[in-house]
């Protein structure tokens, strides 16, 4: 005896005959209509769908004999529920650019109400996509390939070769394609895509062995998850590098421009040392740490090759740097004026610079959490790290000119009111300007429709 349970339409077609209460009776073509419009039922119902069949062998029956002449018994229809959470990352998915397709060898109908459900069978435009089925696959040109995976939301009863040629035609239009699975007639779309993710629980070896992640809970929110982590990551890097580098560039451009219009130096060297380890690298590690912001999953791709230093950052870091500079000298120039360019009250000015510089660049964390969005939101206070950075900046810098012995190593002195006043404003003013193109900035990010980190 052989019983043999497969696709429904394949043993449909491979039976004469059915399973019915009075007995075995030959399977007619009016039988065969409704087993295919019963098949068309479940699958329509998103159920997995196989076809049981059986047949008494003959003497010396080879592989033939099970594709003809069978016995048909019926339909089991299985469900596999969608996890609660699929749904709602594929539509964060959709919000973050990301689009994402469907491949299964499940029959055409099940596979198009399963997509339906977790709406993956419209774009990023809300355009129906369309549902693909194998056969339509087959001899298609490099051309054809293009109109098939740009209109195509699911591909149904796949072959491990269209797989692979989905995921070429992709890589053909430009796409960045991350490929999931856990067979062995996975792996080579795996091993092409640009990021290969086998799913853990149920992976084979093969399919381990040709992907760059292996995903240990095989669910697909934990994808969605690594990309919004990977998207921190880069903003953090990002503001770790806008901070750092328009803080350092305001430094040189303070002693540089001093020493062109003939003023004497602001900072002296161990001044300059001090800000390299304390007002650069606390703030800077802090902004490394920064959590997520509500509309991280809401921002389009980024392109692959684009430069992390590109033309608009670096010209942010130099109008930034140049701020900072400006208002340090500011305070530098009343220092003089106040106090004089000689002895004591040179040294008064040197404080005035250094303090300010230093201020400034702490207050300048709070710009560099975000290039277009505000300091002053409901996220200030969500990163304790930078806050904890921020106080502990400000008690050395209080150190750095009432300890005596630091007094002398950073040839400082007590500021005072006065110089306090400057301090603080000048301190304040670059925040201020900042603020001020922001808003510009996010009028005109409105009217693009774009969005900045």
């Amino acid at each position: 005896m052989a019983f043999i349970e497969g696709s429904p339409g394949t043993l449909i077609a491979a039976s004469s005959a059915q399973v019915r209460a009075a007995g075995v009776t030959p399977l007619t073509p009016d039988d065969r209509r409704v087993w295919e419009e019963s098949n068309k039922g479940l699958s329509g119902a998103a159920l997995r769908v196989l076809g049981l069949a059986y047949r008494e062998l003959p003497e010396g029956y080879d592989e033939g004999d099970f594709a003809q002449d069978l016995i048909f018994v019926g339909l089991v229809g299985m469900s596999d529920p969608l996890r609660d959470e699929a749904k709602a990352a594929i539509a964060t998915c959709r919000a973050a650019g990301i689009r994402t397709v469907m491949i299964t060898g499940d029959q055409q109908p099940t596979a198009a109400e399963i997509a339906r459900q977790l709406g993956i069978d419209r774009d990023l435009d809300v355009r129906p996509l369309r549902t693909i089925h194998g056969r339509e696959l087959t001899g298609l040109d490099a051309e054809g390939w293009g109109r098939v995976v740009a209109d195509a939301a699911v591909f149904a009863r796949v072959s491990p070769e269209h797989k692979l040629q989905i995921v070429e035609a992709l890589q053909h239009q430009g796409q960045v394609v991350a490929m999931t699975g856990d067979g062995v007639n996975d792996a080579p779309a795996l091993k092409k895509a640009d990021i290969g993710i086998a799913m853990g629980i149920k992976r084979t070896e093969i399919a381990k062995e040709n992907a760059d992640m292996v995903i240990t809970n095989d669910n697909f929110a934990s994808i969605v998850g690594a990309v919004e982590q990977g998207r921190i990551i880069y903003g953090n890097i990002l503001r770790f590098l806008h901070y750092l580098l328009s803080c350092n560039f305001s430094e040189i451009l303070t002693v540089f421009i001093a020493l062109m219009i003939g003023w004497p130096l602001p900072l002296v060297a161990l001044q300059i040392l001090w800000l390299n380890l304390i007002t650069d690298i606390f703030p800077a590690f802090a902004l490394a740490l920064e959590p997520s912001a509500p509309d991280v999953m809401k921002r389009p791709p980024r392109d692959p090759k684009e430069s992390l230093l590109t033309l608009r950052f670096v010209g942010l870091i130099a109008w930034q740097g140049l701020l900072l500079a400006g208002v340090t000298l500011l305070a530098f120039a009343i220092g003089m004026n106040w106090h004089g360019i000689e002895g004591e009250g040179l040294r008064q000015a040197t404080t005035m610079a250094f303090m300010t510089l230093a201020l400034t660049q702490v207050f300048h964390a709070f710009n560099a959490r975000s290039q277009v969005r505000s300091a002053f939101t409901s996220r200030l206070f969500t990163n304790s790290w930078l806050w904890a950075a921020v106080v502990m900046c400000l008690i050395l810098q209080a150190a750095a000119v009432y300890l005596p012995l630091l007094q002398q190593v950073l040839h400082t002195v007590p500021p005072a009111v006065s110089d306090w006043g400057v301090i603080g404003a000048c301190s304040l003013m670059p925040v201020a300007v900042v603020e001020f193109v922001k808003v510009i900035q996010r009028i005109a990010a409105r009217n693009r429709g774009t969005s900045h980190v």
